[in-house]
């Protein structure tokens, strides 16, 4: 900046000083031309005066003495111009030393400032690192938190869904043995009889006692299902079918309805968890009852085909709704119809057998006409899926 304006500051005083010499040169040269235009006048004037000769000398002194004014005041110009030039450049120097001072001056105090910058940069640099790392610290602990959050959630709907299989699947054993207390009470039994149907006591009161034992693992926050480590093996859908119908005997009787196992022995096994299979099967056998009016009948019926098995469950019943037919599976899907003999319905028991179902990959189905009857069946593959 100050290099800058002495910079121009000498400019200034060269062009003024050319200005100058070019008017001294300017007044020079008029001057000569004049004393010319005069000297060729007065030469005229003399050669048509008497005393010509004399007039002519004192003419030439005049000129000559004007010249030599003329140069003195070139010459004086001239050394003024000099000086002139020499103090606009001592002025400028100083000038130039000034603005060379203060410009090293503030480069000193800029290198100083830029010290104290770079400084606050690495500062500031060394910050940003640790805010980076805290950050992605901070992030990580964002993730975890929220897979937690995820895996809690996760584990309260399994834990919720193991309730309402739990509490609704001790309705079944409770129901076959109501049903067997019932038969011991209105039927004359031979011993052999008596002793089947004691079985099966048994047999439900130990189901109860599992069931019981799975509530108690949800309450203290398990989250495998009881039957979960449960191994697979060979399952007769024909003798599941038969037990099943034993066990609901006595409540198909009581409300005039007739129980028709169609399965037959060359069904082939499945490979499957039995404990789910007996569930799905009696809440569809006991689900078909609850709807059937008295004085009708439920067919259970097998067939398969080379890699599957399927079975059906048909009652003459009250029928479902074609609005009603999406939700059949959902859960807590109440739907339009009411059980026949004013039994209670939690939505539950359909939705129980399609996750099982599909928990075994297989799939299931309604059909049903309103005031005809209705067909739930399913199908499984003989060989379970590897997972």
């Amino acid at each position: 900046m100050f290099l800058k304006e002495a910079l121009l500051l000498i400019d200034r005083k060269i062009m003024k000083t050319k200005k100058q010499f070019t008017a001294i040169l300017t007044s020079a040269f008029l001057s000569a031309s004049a004393l010319k235009a005069f000297a060729d006048t007065a030469q005229f004037e003399t050669q048509n005066a008497d005393s010509g000769s004399i007039g002519s000398e004192t003419i030439l002194i005049y000129v000559i003495i004007l010249l030599c004014l003329i140069c003195g005041f070139l010459i004086y110009r001239m050394n003024r111009m000099k000086k002139t030039r020499t103090l606009v450049g001592d002025e400028a120097l100083n000038e130039i030393n000034y603005a060379y001072t203060n410009l090293k001056k503030a480069w000193i105090k800029i290198k100083e400032e830029n010290k104290v910058l770079n400084k606050t940069i690495s500062f500031l640099s060394n910050n940003i690192s640790d805010l980076e790392t805290a950050n992605c610290e901070l992030i990580k602990q964002k993730e975890k938190l929220v897979n937690n959050e995820n895996r809690l959630l996760e584990l309260q709907k399994k834990k919720e869904e193991l309730f309402s299989i739990a509490i609704h699947d001790i309705k079944n054993p409770a129901a076959a043995i109501k049903s067997y207390v019932e038969l011991l009470e209105g039927y004359d039994l031979n011993a052999i009889e008596q002793q089947e149907i004691v079985k099966y006591l048994i047999d439900s009161t130990e189901q109860i006692m599992q069931l019981a034992q799975s509530i108690n693992r949800a309450v203290l926050g398990e989250e495998k299902e009881v039957n979960e480590k449960e191994d697979k093996e060979s399952v007769s859908l024909h003798k599941i079918v038969k037990s099943i119908v034993s066990q609901n005997i006595g409540y198909a009787n009581k409300k005039k309805v007739e129980l028709i196992n169609k399965t037959t022995q060359d069904t082939p096994n499945i490979e499957a968890l039995k404990s789910k299979i007996d569930e799905v099967i009696f809440n569809l056998i006991n689900n078909a009852i609850k709807f059937s009016p008295p004085e009708t009948k439920v067919f259970i019926k097998s067939y398969f085909t080379e890699n599957n098995v399927s079975l059906e469950v048909t009652d003459n019943g009250v029928g479902i709704a074609p609005e009603d037919l999406n939700k059949a599976f959902t859960k807590g899907g109440i739907l339009t119809a009411k059980p026949t003999g004013d039994e209670e319905s939690t939505g539950l028991g359909l939705w129980i057998v399609k996750k099982i179902i599909d928990e075994h990959y297989g799939e299931v189905w309604v059909d049903s006409k309103l005031n005809v009857g209705t067909t739930f069946g399913f199908r499984l593959p003989i060989k379970a899926a590897k997972n």
